[in-house]
């Protein structure tokens, strides 16, 4: 397995993560990742003011 990542072969998500797990790989954050914490952010963000102007209005 080491050997086929050493020469470049890149292992499927499913497989990457089950690396990570045990130990094989070192894991690494990737884009989606990154991504995906950025656009929950905004989404808090987003209710919270919706909120306060659902509470002003009323």
């Amino acid at each position: 397995m080491r050997t086929r990542l050493g020469q470049g072969a890149q292992p499927t998500d499913a497989v990457r993560t089950l690396l990570e797990k045990g130990g094989l790989l070192e894991k690494k954050v990737r884009p989606a990742e990154v991504l995906g914490k950025k656009k929950q952010e905004k989404e808090r963000s987003a209710k919270k003011k919706d909120a306060a102007a659902s509470e002003t209005s009323e």
